[in-house]
């Protein structure tokens, strides 16, 4: 009975998922919130009722994602800038070099129809040289058509999140083994990657390769790992002090410095726009908010007090703030141990989110790896819940309900945290050891040295 149970269950999710991803635009909240909530409540009691193992529908879990590829993004408009600038790519045009708004004249009319859907056509590309070759790639692989763009994007992003789980079952012990599940399953991970293509997959999968070849002590393959994670987006870059302590002096200096090596041969590139490149980072720091938590309450003080939207400073005296919190948790980690290791590291990003002035739902989706390694439960309570962040999107809801529904969600999400932060689905790895000389690697094991 229970097995025909979860089998509904999860078909319930596919239907949902498919049905959302494939006839729900972004601008629909309440079809949006009512697919994704259904997908996510079949999702929660699949899980919290035993789930078959993860072995046993794995074919299943690949099947629904194989046809969300397929589905034409639809609650995302970031697309729309991936094919651009591999368009760019192919046409010789650098992306960093002019913004879209300064060559809409002078290429042919369907251009202009993307063009029209480009949700910042006044900025240069922030997307760094590694994505822009996948751009260009699929670009070719399309023919110039924006659905088989589509497709081919969305397909490597697919094969990424297989080489993402096949990872994750190497680094989580045997009988801990049902947290790949609630990964595989996870609605947002279906929705944002998978069906809307975002680019936090790629994310996702260099950074549990990282981990799995540090914890094999293969430490040059991991760095190449990491900086590669940092090459799809910067942030990942700031693990590194966190891996440097674990590693110990002399093996952490190699391990940063080949990083960081890599790193900046990957944006070689930019050069000689890399002013460009900057000037649109800066923008979206200083002036993009969405989704914020602590931002939208310091805002709000500060229009009080000045009468005027204070993002900019706001977001500098956050920035601080995070070093502070990132300094912070550096210094209560231990050395050499993997226990220690991982909830450092999803509480500085978990921080990093919290003191960040824009949070869209596709942000979060690394806290959901760090998670699943690590057993914390709220990054999966707050994958359902930012869903309520799509209201932002929708034209016919009032501003007052869309700052009801943001307070609610971290509201919900704070309770979990300060009452629940051991979780119903929390489990502790053992240590390793960074110097461990094990052969066959088990982080539910402590090898012998």
């Amino acid at each position: 009975m229970a097995v025909h149970l979860h089998r509904s269950l999860l078909l319930i999710i596919v239907l949902a998922l498919t049905i959302l991803a494939y006839t729900v635009p972004q601008a629909a909240f309440g079809k949006l919130v009512l697919y994704y909530g259904i997908a996510f409540g079949a999702y929660a009691w699949a899980g919290l009722h035993k789930p078959a193992s993860f072995e046993a529908h794995s074919w299943l879990n690949w099947m629904v994602k194989l046809v969300l590829v397929f589905s034409f993004p639809l609650a995302s408009d970031d697309f729309y800038r991936f094919y651009w600038d591999g368009m760019c790519v192919l046409e010789k045009i650098n992306p960093y070099q002019f913004t879209p708004h300064e060559l809409q004249t002078l290429y042919p009319q369907d251009w202009m129809v993307v063009f029209t859907k480009l949700n910042s056509p006044n900025y240069f590309s922030v997307y760094p040289p590694i994505l822009q070759a996948l751009f260009a790639m699929c670009a070719i692989v399309g023919f110039k058509s924006i659905y088989l763009f589509s497709v081919s994007w969305k397909m490597l992003l697919f094969l990424s999140d297989v080489g993402t789980i096949y990872f994750l079952k190497k680094l989580i012990p045997k009988d801990k083994i049902q947290m790949v599940w609630w990964y595989a399953w996870n609605p947002l991970i279906l929705f944002e990657i998978i069906a809307n293509g975002h680019p936090e997959g790629f994310i996702m999968f260099f950074i549990v390769t990282a981990l799995y070849y540090l914890f094999r002590t293969r430490y040059d393959l991991s760095s190449v790992m990491l900086s590669l994670a940092a090459a799809i987006k910067i942030f990942p870059i700031i693990l590194l002090p966190f891996l440097w302590k674990y590693l110990g002096f002399k093996k952490g200096l190699r391990y940063s410095l080949l990083s960081v090596l890599i790193f900046i041969l990957c944006l070689c590139c930019i050069y000689p726009y890399q002013d460009h490149f900057m000037q649109s980072i800066r923008l979206y720091i200083s002036s993009f908010e969405f989704n914020g938590s602590l931002f939208e309450i310091w805002k709000a003080i500060d229009y009080q007090r000045f009468g005027f939207d204070n993002v900019r400073h706001i977001g500098q005296y956050l920035s601080v703030l995070f070093i502070l919190w990132t300094t912070y948790l550096f210094i209560r980690q231990k050395s050499m141990q993997w226990s220690s290791l991982l909830p450092s590291i999803l509480l500085m990003w978990m921080g990093y989110l919290l003191l960040s002035t824009t949070v869209h739902p596709w942000y979060i989706l690394p806290l959901l790896l760090l998670g699943t390694l690590s057993g914390w439960l709220v990054p999966f309570i707050w994958s359902g819940l930012i869903v309520l962040s799509y209201s932002w999107y929708d034209p016919t809801m009032s501003t007052t309900w869309k700052y009801a529904l943001i307070g609610i969600e971290y509201m919900v999400l704070l309770i979990f945290f300060l009452v629940g932060r051991n979780g119903l689905i929390r489990f502790n790895l053992k240590d390793t050891g960074a110097h461990s000389s094990c052969h066959d690697f088990n982080p539910g094991h402590r090898c012998q040295v």
